[in-house]
């Protein structure tokens, strides 16, 4: 067998050179595989986390057509609340509006009433002064049911203050009250 030369450092030999070289390409060769294998591990893993990113992303969309049906919904349903109020305040505000003149209807049959009351009463009044008064034979007084019948007809608490009627009614009270006394003059 031939004998192989001899170097005079190992780093001479080719042999060993190659094999060398030899172990550093498969040392690169293994690095850059497992580079690789885990570059294609993180690139699985990111598109694992793309998928179930985009599997949110149609959650999170479907939400958002929910909820705008919903808004719209609310929407509709706070027009028509608005709408209700609306409708509310105008049929409130045409019965305030039927209460007062009813009220002023009243008030003003009231007054109405009153002067017929009054007229009644001045009719009455106007009647008798007609009519020869029931005077006793000796001129005594006036019989007292009379009296309190003329009080009852001209009393100053049936007509409201301000009435021209009530300063009348006054003047009658007074005279008749002073009848009642005893005194004949009017």
């Amino acid at each position: 067998m031939p004998q192989r030369p001899r170097f005079d450092s190992p780093g001479d030999d080719p042999l060993r050179q190659v094999q060398a070289a030899s172990a550093r390409l498969l040392e690169r060769l293994d690095h850059a595989q497992r580079y690789f294998r885990a570059q294609r591990d993180q690139i699985a893993a990111l598109e694992a986390e793309t998928d179930a990113l985009q599997a949110t992303i149609v959650r999170r969309q479907e939400e958002i057509e929910t909820l705008k049906a919903a808004n719209a919904q609310l929407q509709a349903d706070l027009e028509h609340g608005h709408d209700l109020r609306n409708a509310a305040y105008t049929e409130s505000h045409a019965l305030w509006q039927e209460r007062n003149a009813l009220r002023d209807t009243v008030e003003t049959l009231r007054l109405a009433n009153l002067r017929l009351e009054f007229e009644v009463n001045l009719h009455r009044l106007n009647s008798m002064d007609t009519k020869p008064a029931p005077h006793p034979v000796d001129g005594g007084p006036v019989p007292e049911t009379l009296l309190r019948k003329l009080l009852a007809l001209c009393h100053p608490d049936k007509w409201a203050q301000g009435q021209p009627a009530t300063a009348l009614a006054h003047e009658l009270t007074v005279a008749i009250n002073r009848l009642r006394q005893g005194g004949r003059d009017l």
